[in-house]
C-alpha cells in the first residue's frame, strides 16, 4: 500500500518531469502520470513573476547595503520596516521548507515584493533605481494581468462543481440506505455526501457516517479504477464526472486529472460495476 504522503519536492519533480516529457515520474508515485498540472503557459508566467520579484528584492537590498556602507549610513524608517517584514517572511518561508518541505510557502514572497515595488517606484534619492523599479513593476503588473486572464480563459469550459450537488445528494442518500460497504470518493464529493446525509437525517451523529464515507487514502483506492489489471479494494466508489480536477487527499492535497478524461477506461473496467447513477455521478461497486 502506497499512501499519498509525498513531499512538495516530489510534487515539484513530478511536474518538472511532465513538463520535460520524462517518464521517470512514475518512480516517485504510481499516480504521477495522473497528476493534474496547470497549463505550461501558466507555469511560465508564474516563473516570470517570481523572477521580477526576486530582481526587485535584490536591487533594493543592494541599494540599502550601499547606503549602510556609505559614510552617511542613514536608512529611512520605511526601509527599516520593509526590510524587517521581508526578513521575517523569509525566515518563516525557510522554516516551512525545512520543517514540512512546503515549497508553496514561497508564494508569501509576493506580498513584500509588492511593497518593495511601491517603495522603489517612488524613490527620490536614486533616480536610476526608480526607473528600473518602474520598469520591473510594469512587467510584474502585465504578467499578473495576463496570468489572471489566461487562467480565466482556460477555465471557461470547466463545469462548476456546485452544479453537481443535487446529483451528489441523491447518490449519497441512496448509499446511506442501501450500501453495506465502506465508500470512498474525492474530497469535495465526500464532503457533499456527508452534508446531504446530515441535512436529510437531522439530527444525526457525525460518527454514524465517518466510518462509512472517506476520502481516497492511498494509491490502491484509485489505480484499480483506472487499470483493469489491478485488484480492487473492498470499497464502493463514487465517481464525480463533473469536477474540473480531483482533490483525492485531505492530508496532502494531491490533485489529479478529472475522471472524465478516463471515462471510457472506468466505465468498461471489469473491476467495477455501476449500480446507481444520477447525472454526472456514478456509484461503483467491486465486481
Amino acid at each position: 500500500m502506497n499512501e499519498f504522503g509525498i513531499s512538495s519536492i516530489d510534487k515539484f519533480l513530478i511536474y518538472a518531469y511532465q513538463f520535460l516529457g520524462v517518464s521517470e515520474s512514475a518512480s516517485i508515485s504510481p499516480l504521477a502520470p495522473y497528476y493534474f498540472t496547470s497549463t505550461y503557459e501558466i507555469a511560465i508566467l508564474q516563473i516570470l513573476r517570481f523572477t521580477t520579484c526576486a530582481l526587485v528584492i535584490i536591487i533594493y537590498g543592494h541599494w540599502l547595503l550601499k547606503i549602510y556602507l556609505s559614510k552617511n549610513k542613514t536608512i529611512d524608517s520605511i526601509d527599516i520596516i520593509l526590510i524587517t517584514i521581508l526578513l521575517g517572511i523569509i525566515i518563516f518561508i525557510l522554516t516551512r521548507i525545512i520543517l514540512v518541505v512546503n515549497l508553496g510557502a514561497l508564494l508569501m514572497l509576493i506580498t513584500p515584493s509588492v511593497l518593495i515595488f511601491a517603495r522603489v517606484c517612488t524613490l527620490k534619492q536614486d533616480v536610476k533605481l526608480k526607473k528600473i523599479g518602474q520598469v520591473l513593476a510594469t512587467i510584474f503588473i502585465i504578467l499578473t494581468v495576463v496570468l489572471i486572464a489566461f487562467t480565466f480563459v482556460t477555465n471557461l469550459d470547466e463545469p462548476s462543481k456546485f452544479e453537481s450537488y443535487p446529483q451528489i445528494s441523491e447518490i449519497g442518500l441512496w448509499s446511506y440506505v442501501y450500501s453495506t460497504q465502506p465508500i470512498s470518493s474525492d474530497v469535495y464529493t465526500t464532503g457533499a455526501i456527508g452534508l446531504a446525509i446530515i441535512t436529510k437525517n437531522n439530527p444525526i451523529r457525525i460518527g454514524l457516517i465517518r466510518d462509512s464515507y472517506s476520502v481516497f487514502t492511498d494509491d490502491c483506492d484509485i489505480l484499480p479504477l483506472l487499470k483493469g489489471n489491478l485488484t480492487p479494494v473492498n470499497k464502493d466508489m463514487v465517481v464525480n464526472w463533473g469536477l474540473p480536477q480531483l482533490s483525492v487527499s485531505n492530508k496532502d492535497w494531491v490533485t489529479l486529472i478529472p475522471w472524465r478524461v478516463y471515462k471510457q477506461e472506468i466505465i468498461y473496467n471489469s473491476n467495477y460495476n455501476i449500480v446507481c447513477s444520477s447525472g454526472v455521478i456514478d456509484y461503483l461497486v467491486p465486481s
